[in-house]
């Protein structure tokens, strides 16, 4: 089944998963249904990079792909053409045979991801590619980056985001209200329609103060990764359109399990997942710009599963889960947090970004709308996308193209007066052999 975020880790959790189980038995494997999409308050347009890894799997399982979309979608995103041409490619070779079993083998990796490309006498070869974390940047920011490969000139991907309202802000809305009644449900159906609400052997609590919440958890058994959670129904439904990002003070007990946020909406099934790391002490504010991905999976909790992924109704949200997650055996977990608010987004425009790598700088002159996105590829252009895809406008950066050297790099973000971004440094790889 489809989801629409964190394709690529369920692609390797789900897809990959049962071709190795169905190759095993010597069985043919089909790789589906992968979504195409366009763009949504819980699904970002289909792009590239999650097209090409779902067909390099399936090249190097020689296994057949399928989609599951619609000809609208297909016609309302501006990338179908170009996502197309490189899915026909890639099938083209697999069906030939074209690349050798340790090449194939290669391309097996999970999370690895890989382009195509012409050597110089015309013959495909393949690149591994690598994409840094996303660094979510307001303003000026600075931080580093790892290039595995040889050095090379800069790729990267600006994504312009909605600001978001400080905490406190009256346009906020409130979930969880330090002082007023919380609405239990303690029986019945729960997470993903079961009556358990923690793991055997492990004690949860949640009060609520004068000054906000503590939330405690002792895992008394073998577990190795226990968890708890309290279920709380809202006063009606809760329209969080345009209020995706959740903000609120923690005070942290350094134990690195997880104190985490869900909300679900009418359908009671599906959700978002919002994560608070306990690797710290002391009390910080935690703002969840956006929900988690992919890493839904890394954990064991009702909810660590395609429900947290796939589509979800914003504009009912009728619960809030509590959790603490990740209580090793034999470890007492506590964390006390306040007023849990959904915080209001705002439009504004990233606007003539300056990108510094290693002291070398390059400007994008150009203007990034709310969910527009940018594209340098080092080949004396940068793409501008609107959110669903359609090319907005070519534009040449001023300045030399910097280099990513092997290794660590210093990297800078400048844009006084613009709204937030995330930004993604791509390097590439030598051929497979």
């Amino acid at each position: 089944d489809t989801v629409h975020t964190g394709m690529i880790q369920h692609f390797d959790r789900v897809s990959v998963a049962g071709a190795r189980v169905s190759f095993a038995d010597l069985q043919p494997f089909e790789f589906g249904w992968f979504g195409f999409f366009t763009s949504g308050l819980d699904v970002q347009a289909t792009r590239p990079r999650e097209m090409e890894y779902a067909w390099s799997k399936a090249l190097a399982y020689r296994a057949a792909m399928s989609l599951e979309t619609d000809k609208a979608a297909l016609d309302q995103n501006g990338r179908t053409s170009e996502i197309f041409s490189r899915i026909k490619t890639w099938e083209e070779l697999k069906r030939k045979a074209y690349f050798p079993q340790r090449i194939r083998d290669q391309l097996k990796t999970p999370g690895a991801e890989f382009e195509l490309a012409k050597g110089g006498k015309g013959q495909w070869q393949i690149l591994p590619v690598t994409y840094s974390a996303e660094k979510y940047v307001d303003g000026d920011d600075r931080w580093t980056v790892e290039n595995p490969y040889s050095d090379q000139p800069l790729r990267v991907t600006i994504d312009a985001l909605p600001s978001l309202t400080g905490f406190g802000d009256s346009r906020n809305v409130p979930l969880l209200e330090p002082g007023h009644e919380l609405h239990r449900n303690t029986s019945g159906n729960g997470p993903l329609g079961s009556p358990v609400r923690q793991t055997e052997g492990l004690s949860f609590e949640l009060k609520s103060e004068a000054g906000g919440f503590q939330v405690s958890a002792a895992n008394k058994s073998s577990n190795p990764s226990g968890w708890g959670c309290a279920e709380i129904v809202l006063d009606g439904l809760q329209d969080l359109r345009e209020h995706r990002a959740l903000g609120t003070w923690v005070e942290g007990d350094g134990s690195g399990a997880y104190l985490h946020f869900v909300v679900e909406d009418a359908g009671r099934w599906s959700v978002r997942d919002y994560y608070v790391h306990l690797d710290f002490r002391g009390r910080r504010y935690v703002e969840m710009r956006e929900a988690a991905k992919g890493e839904v999976y890394d954990f064991k909790f009702p909810f660590s599963n395609y429900w947290a992924i796939r589509n979800i109704d914003f504009m009912t949200i009728t619960r809030v889960y509590v959790f603490l997650t990740g209580i090793p055996a034999g470890v007492a977990v506590q964390a006390q947090f306040s007023r849990v608010e959904a915080l209001q987004e705002a439009p504004l425009q990233v606007e003539n970004a300056r990108l510094t790598v290693n002291g070398e700088s390059v400007t994008f002159p150009s203007r990034l709308e709310n969910g527009w996105y940018l594209e340098y590829a080092a080949d004396g252009t940068a793409r501008v996308f609107d959110s669903n895809g359609f090319a907005q406008k070519t534009v040449p950066p001023v300045g030399t193209a910097p280099t990513l050297r092997k290794g660590l790099n210093q990297i800078g973000f400048h844009c006084p007066g613009c709204g937030p971004a995330k930004v993604a440094l791509i390097t590439r790889g030598k051929p497979l052999q």
